[in-house]
């Protein structure tokens, strides 16, 4: 597939609760009126609903236009949970990308067949395909360090 999304699944020897309560002492909820505080303990944004299903993404300081949005649900068991989580862009991060690969696509095909100028429709194709690989590395970059903190969260090193 051609956006990034990265899968995990973790089999904890916890009960659901006590995996959603940790996950819930550390994600600041998301309100309609956000006004951004400085809270120490909380390394996530987002909601942790009733049902064990969760939205968070990681807290920063400056902006990370890579971020992954991790979505999860936790699944009771008979000796713990099983913790089924993915990683994916952000909504405007995928639109950015794809008007990305769609203006530089357009002009590589301009330059191509309208113009006859090879160069120029090499760079263009070129920089769209450099701004995917580039959008790549980074996205999995953030999600090591998101999978790290969630580890340390539920109690895994």
């Amino acid at each position: 597939m051609l956006l990034p999304i990265k899968n995990e699944m973790l089999v904890l020897p916890y009960e659901a609760p006590l995996v959603c309560g940790r996950l819930l002492a550390r994600t600041r909820k998301v309100e309609k009126e956000y006004v951004e505080q400085a809270h120490e303990g909380h390394w996530f944004h987002g909601w942790i609903g009733s049902n064990f299903r969760f939205t968070i993404s990681r807290r920063t300081k400056h902006v990370e236009h890579f971020l992954p949005l991790i979505s999860g649900s936790i699944e009771p068991t008979s000796k713990g949970c099983i913790v089924f989580i993915r990683y994916r862009l952000f909504f405007g991060t995928r639109l950015l990308l794809f008007l990305w690969l769609l203006v530089t696509g357009s002009m590589a095909l301009l330059f191509t067949f309208q113009e006859k100028n090879l160069l120029y429709a090499s760079i263009c194709g070129f920089s769209g395909l450099l701004y995917f690989v580039f959008l790549r590395i980074n996205f999995y970059m953030q999600c090591k360090k998101d999978q790290k903190l969630l580890h340390q969260t539920f109690g895994i090193e």
